[in-house]
């Protein structure tokens, strides 16, 4: 089962509408997780302990984030290439690999460019562009959110894979 999931119900509303005509019993599932670690990790991991056959094969995170890259613009398509977050002793992350390269070939068939940017997980909105910038020179990322890293540790744990698109 894919499960797509997002921190806020709006970035999953156009997607309602969309797929509305698919049936109760296909293999896909949408779920709001919350935002900022606690509460998306607490969301995510509760889609993850579901059991009795609903437990995820993947999952699919889609959402908002900040540009911190000077290239992009309102509306560009970002598929992290690895996750970063602001916490000292913290690694990064990566992608599920397979995951990775066909969310390449899906905006490829659909015709959609794609920037293949690292992503670094904060804690608060970044709203400046003098912090923005700042935390591009520090961290090298094209892009700030507030879930991504966490979400990837919780389905690392779980053994589910799971990438982050991102406008």
């Amino acid at each position: 089962m894919l499960t797509i999931i997002a921190s806020m119900e709006r970035e999953l509303s156009g997607l309602w509408r969309e797929i509305s005509s698919v049936s109760s019993g296909s293999d896909l599932r949408m779920a709001v997780v919350g935002i900022g670690k606690s509460r998306s990790q607490a969301g995510v991991r509760s889609i993850l302990n579901a059991g009795s056959g609903g437990t995820p094969r993947q999952l699919l995170m889609l959402g908002f984030a900040g540009a911190v890259d000077q290239e992009l613009h309102t509306g560009d398509l970002v598929l992290s290439s690895r996750y970063h977050v602001e916490s000292p002793g913290k690694e990064f992350l990566t992608p599920d690999a397979a995951m990775w390269q066909n969310g390449l070939l899906a905006a490829a068939n659909a015709g959609l460019p794609m920037h293949h940017l690292d992503s670094l997980t904060v804690d608060e909105v970044v709203s400046t562009p003098a912090a923005k910038a700042a935390l591009a020179e520090e961290y090298r990322v094209g892009i700030v959110e507030m879930e991504d890293y966490w979400l990837a540790e919780a389905a690392q744990e779980a053994r589910v894979p799971f990438i982050s698109a991102r406008a």
